[in-house]
């Protein structure tokens, strides 16, 4: 019985040590429409991790207020360099005084360009 308190004891101890993760916040830059050659319907959501600075994307399929989510891969958003394939969304601003409508400007062109979708139109927030 002694051997089972001390195992106790431990694990006590050991979970009061546990370092919380920081609490992840994002702001979400923009909510893009999107539609392929057959006229299906898609979502994706720029966000920014304001605790890490990074920026991730959601594609969902439909327009609606929720969607069965995809791979990114499926935007099939990737250019050619010298015969090297790589990732066509921004990932980083290109200047420090880069504006987020720049920003948002860029990724637009470049799902224009290189994605098998096409950009309808950008989803406004709505607040009460």
């Amino acid at each position: 019985m002694a051997l089972l308190d001390h195992y106790v004891v431990k694990t006590v101890k050991l979970k009061q040590l546990e370092i919380m993760p920081k609490e992840k916040t994002y702001q979400t830059l923009g909510h893009f429409l999107l539609e392929d050659y057959n006229d299906n319907k898609s979502s994706l959501i720029l966000r920014l991790n304001e605790s890490s600075g990074y920026i991730s994307y959601r594609l969902y399929r439909g327009h609606g207020s929720s969607g069965m989510g995809e791979s990114l891969s499926n935007l099939q958003c990737v250019r050619s360099i010298g015969g090297r394939r790589e990732d066509a969304l921004p990932y980083e601003k290109i200047s420090a005084n880069e504006t987020m409508d720049e920003f948002k400007q860029r990724v637009i062109k470049a799902i224009d360009k290189h994605s098998v979708r096409k950009f309808v139109r950008e989803r406004k927030t709505v607040k009460f």
